[in-house]
């Protein structure tokens, strides 16, 4: 039985183990097929998954930060702030 553990979580590697999470510089550890179609299927997972854990920390801030100033929003840390900051600051 294939899995998404079995298939994307656990079956890949950094070429550069130093290196960044992006597709040039992840191998799948095992193929079914071989092709190349498969690769990228699988490689776009992984980078979802990579970026989600950023996602869920951003959402935690905006959520505390909307709890104490549901107005602006804009309480939070620099770096998680500037994208919601900005959002608002945009002419309607």
């Amino acid at each position: 039985m294939l899995d998404y553990a079995g298939c994307v979580l656990n079956n890949w590697e950094r070429l550069d183990p130093k290196g960044p999470i992006k597709p040039s510089n992840v191998r799948l550890l095992r193929r079914f097929t071989g092709l190349i179609d498969e690769e990228w299927f699988f490689k776009t997972h992984i980078i979802i998954e990579s970026e989600g854990g950023h996602v869920a920390g951003a959402l935690k801030s905006i959520s505390a930060a909307m709890r104490n100033s549901p107005l602006t929003g804009c309480s939070l840390p620099p770096s998680s702030a500037r994208p919601v900051c900005k959002a608002k600051e945009r002419p309607q």
